[in-house]
């Protein structure tokens, strides 16, 4: 017995070492890993030649590493047994929380739930600016803006979230955004889901226990709102009630269940919510011919707009969305005559197409976590817009031409400075040139425009910044960065509340050079 148990075991380890490198020769090598979201390391080619030798074993072994046999399987058994028997997550972009909920962290959403990642005034400002700009621009074409900022999954389940984690609630980013746009800005062409989605809730579940994302009956809660919102500029929408759906449930397993790799240990019902007299094609069309200006992609179908609707009803849309908007297009599509769907392009990249196509409307929906990115700044929209503005604003608070721009330096670094007719030469000596002036009359606690004629040696940007009674000294938050061409740039932008309170400071460019300053001028709004 003592000999059988012997040749057992050795067997099983033969079978235990062998196993693996039999799998990696008979399988087939993937391409991607489902759960890492990640491109897999290839079979690297073998070159006869120095250079590619040397880097052969260590790409062979990223390939090797990534393609062993059972791979898949032992990283599911271990991950599994962290989150069955441990109560942890197994990866650092997932927190598990009680009664099996899971919850997404990365990208800031946890230190965003904790308060860790608030936003100052001026940048507040900015995306205030960024939507009235926005709303201003497209009515000149004729067309409705609606911004949608969907609540984070912790914001709306955060009582599952781990004790320690609750503990430590703060204010949101979305939460100062919404404060901010109420007491400032005139744009109300928002929607504030949290306190909807929260009521919402009471009754069904609203987000995915598995899922970084809200489910279908959180996506259609939406849709009622976008309608009733819309409906203000088109009386002719109609929005859709749980009576005109059929619901069928479906055993679910969510991106943060594969993410960890322990979907077999995990998963949910989840119900199906489907028109019953639908109007729509079953599937979204690619559209063809779009020129993505993200020359990633740019040359990839798979981020083609898609396109979709019911014909014979009016209105057109587009919908520029991030992955919640993925479950709000089935409603969507039953609601317009023609729908277009952007996932991989912000308002930014599909500015050309608005002014081509000229929709009814646009929809522009982010979550939470992608505020910030959501929000940056359009120097072009903000250019012609402030332009415009500026021609229509008299007298000027602060006008700086060639004459004026060297006599008024109050300080300056890393440049040296001659005056020419047609300006201030500036010879930039390093890569931190920048010159000081006095606020001079615009001590006031209101928005400025700024208006810079520039002329740059190279591609670079050109950074102005302001002091105010709450920041004295100069600060990155205290200032505005834009990009300029080589050559002569005509720069129109704003500075916003509360306005100066003592100096500004103009830094041409970050690569030494010489650069001409032709004017400054700044007007009180």
């Amino acid at each position: 017995m003592k000999h059988f148990f012997s040749i057992l075991i050795a067997i099983l380890f033969i079978g235990f070492i062998f196993t693996p490198p039999f799998l990696t020769l008979v399988k087939q090598d993937a391409l991607i890993s489902e759960f890492e979201k990640r491109q897999l390391a290839q079979l690297p080619e073998m070159k006869f030649n120095l250079p590619s030798l040397v880097k052969f074993p260590q790409q062979f072994e990223k390939y090797f590493n990534d393609h062993i046999g059972g791979r898949d399987q032992l990283i599911s058994l271990h991950n599994t047994f962290n989150f069955r028997v441990l109560k942890k997550s197994p990866i650092s972009s997932a927190t598990v929380g009680e009664k099996d909920w899971l919850f997404f962290n990365a990208d800031g959403e946890l230190l965003d739930f904790m308060g860790l990642m608030q936003k100052d005034f001026a940048t507040l400002e900015g995306y205030r600016y960024v939507l009235e700009d926005r709303r201003d621009w497209l009515a000149k074409f004729g067309v409705r803006y609606l911004f949608l900022p969907v609540p984070n999954k912790m914001m709306m389940y955060g009582e599952y979230l781990p004790l320690r984690v609750r503990q430590e609630k703060g204010v949101t980013i979305y939460d100062q955004f919404i404060d901010h746009m109420h007491k400032y800005s005139d744009f109300t062409d928002f929607l504030d889901l949290k306190a909807i989605l929260l009521k919402a809730k009471e009754e069904r579940q609203i987000y995915f226990r598995t899922d970084s994302h809200w489910n279908l009956d959180g996506s259609l809660v939406a849709d009622q709102e976008i309608i009733h919102h819309l409906q203000q500029w088109f009386s002719q929408l109609q929005t859709l009630e749980l009576s005109d759906l059929k619901r069928s449930e479906i055993y679910y397993r969510g991106d943060l269940a594969i993410l960890m790799h322990i979907q077999g240990a995990i998963g949910e019902k989840a119900s199906v919510l489907e028109v019953k007299d639908s109007c729509r094609n079953k599937l979204d069309r690619k559209l063809f011919g779009f020129i993505n200006k993200n020359k990633k992609l740019a040359d990839d179908a798979r981020f083609l707009p898609e396109i979709n609707g019911c014909k014979g009803k009016p209105l057109k849309a587009l919908v520029i969305h991030d992955s919640f908007g993925i479950f709000l297009r089935p409603y969507l599509s039953e609601q317009f005559g023609q729908v277009i769907y952007m996932n991989y392009s912000n308002f930014t990249g599909m500015k050309e197409w608005i002014v081509q196509e000229r929709p009814d409307v646009v929809i522009d929906q982010r979550v939470a976590r992608n505020l910030p990115l959501a929000l940056a700044q359009d120097q072009e929209i903000e250019k012609e817009l402030v332009q415009e503005a500026f021609t229509r604003t008299e007298g000027a608070c602060l006008h700086l031409d060639g004459d004026s721009a060297q006599s008024e330096i109050v300080n300056s670094h890393d440049l040296s400075v001659i005056k020419k007719s047609d300006g201030l030469l500036i010879n930039a000596s390093g890569a931190d040139p920048y010159l000081v002036y006095s606020g001079g009359k615009c001590l006031r606690n209101g928005e400025m425009s700024v208006h810079i004629s520039l002329t740059s040696p190279q591609e670079t940007e050109m950074q102005f910044y302001y002091t105010t009674e709450e920041q004295q000294g100069f600060s990155s938050a205290f200032s505005r960065v834009l990009h300029i061409q080589k050559g002569i740039n005509e720069l129109f932008f704003r500075i916003p509340r509360p306005g100066f309170a003592g100096q500004i400071r103009l830094d041409p460019g970050k690569v030494a050079g010489e650069y001409i300053l032709h004017e400054l001028i700044i007007k009180n709004k």
